[in-house]
């Protein structure tokens, strides 16, 4: 590929150290790892392992496995690897389609609930192999041989400082074939639906031409195909969505600060106040009723009006139709203290004790775009 004649970098500037490339050429995999360090840093192991000990029932199979399983189009007899197995996503639907796993995360914590997770669905020890490993690991010492399954999946998982490096890692692994998702957009931890209506522009991500562009370097013939999935979102009150989608004004190309900021603020309090409704969380599926972000410890102790409206609003609680609190109530009017927080319900609906507990859900979902990637191993490693 040539260098492109009008980018402010120069060709040396962008390929320092790649070997074997010719001066016009340009590296996808070095100018990756040029950029790192201007990249969203990964989350260290302990923030997914308080993640999954918050909500644990917030990261095992949904309509994203479906949907993911459904493009990886697996025979019969396949094995899997699955790096980044999280709480078995993929790895338990693997399983129960007859496939031998071996699941592969770096926390402890996420393959605890794996573990946990597998008699709930029904699989047994025999058919999901859990290991800890990260990429950065010397696999074939943790006993991942090359070439030792059919099919090697990344799912979210597979952005990481050295991109060439884990593709080939991954590659290596697989008899077969090779499936990831990266983000093709904006980030996931945006609701691009809410920055776009208050006029923000989220910070684009180019993981997914990057997989492609190196996967391609590295002679591999990658496909492409899309995943849309709804992030689920249930909030306890809306100060608490509030709290979460501020931190979200930070991911947009604007970025805005001072006068900008309390501006970008306003405009998002109106959208919140226009886009939440509340319901039952027993109308909610588990997954959403898992997602349930409590109230802050800042809204502890105050009365019903004040915990339920937005910093500095005149709000007015509104229910939906479903809801069972009268639609004639006065704004203001007196409840039954809540609970400082609302634990994320582990069981079922009909003996979940906070499943008439009232909670918020915005009106737009929150729907994230994921590229799916996949290519044939070759025979050779790479």
């Amino acid at each position: 590929m040539r260098y492109p004649g009008n980018s402010v970098n120069s060709p040396s500037e962008e390929t320092s150290g790649a070997a074997g490339l010719a001066s016009d050429e340009l590296s996808f995999a070095q100018l990756w790892r040029n950029r790192a360090p201007l990249r969203h840093k990964a989350d260290e192991v302990e923030t997914w392992n308080k993640r999954i000990a918050e909500t644990p029932n917030n990261y095992g199979p949904s309509a994203y496995s479906l949907a993911f399983l459904e493009l990886a189009k697996l025979d019969a007899d396949d094995t899997v690897f699955d790096m980044g197995c999280g709480a078995g996503t993929l790895a338990i639907p693997c399983a129960l389609a007859g496939h031998q796993v071996t699941a592969a995360d770096f926390s402890d914590g996420m393959l605890a609930q794996l573990k946990a997770n597998m008699p709930e669905h029904g699989v047994t020890e025999s058919a999901i192999r859990p290991i800890k490993l990260s990429w950065e690991d010397d696999w074939q010492a943790a006993d991942v041989a090359r070439k030792s399954h059919d099919v090697a999946f990344a799912s979210r998982s597979i952005i990481t400082d050295d991109l060439e490096g884990s593709i080939k890692k991954l590659t290596n692994t697989a008899r077969k074939k090779v499936c990831i998702t990266v983000v093709p957009g904006c980030s996931p931890r945006c609701h691009a639906g809410m920055l776009q209506d208050i006029g923000l522009t989220p910070t684009g991500h180019q993981d997914a031409s990057f997989a492609f562009a190196v996967a391609q370097e590295l002679g591999l013939l990658p496909e492409v195909r899309y995943i849309a999935s709804e992030r689920c979102e249930a909030f306890a009150t809306p100060e608490a969505a509030f709290v979460k989608y501020r931190a979200m004004l930070s991911l947009t190309r604007e970025n805005p600060r001072g006068a900008s900021l309390d501006a970008a603020e306003s405009r998002m309090k109106e959208w919140l106040q226009c886009n939440l409704e509340q319901v039952p969380a027993s109308s909610l599926d588990a997954k959403t009723r898992a997602s349930i972000v409590p109230r802050s410890k800042e809204s502890a102790g105050r009365n019903s009006c004040g915990s339920n409206s937005l910093p500095g609003s005149t709000q007015v609680a509104r229910t939906s139709a479903t809801s069972p609190a009268a639609t004639n109530a006065p704004a203001c009017a007196p409840r039954a203290a809540e609970p400082e927080t609302l634990v994320a319900p582990t069981v079922s609906a009909s003996t979940d004790a906070n499943a008439e507990a009232l909670v918020w859900i915005p009106k737009k979902k929150r729907m994230v775009t994921w590229a799916f990637l996949s290519w044939n191993a070759p025979d050779a490693l790479l």
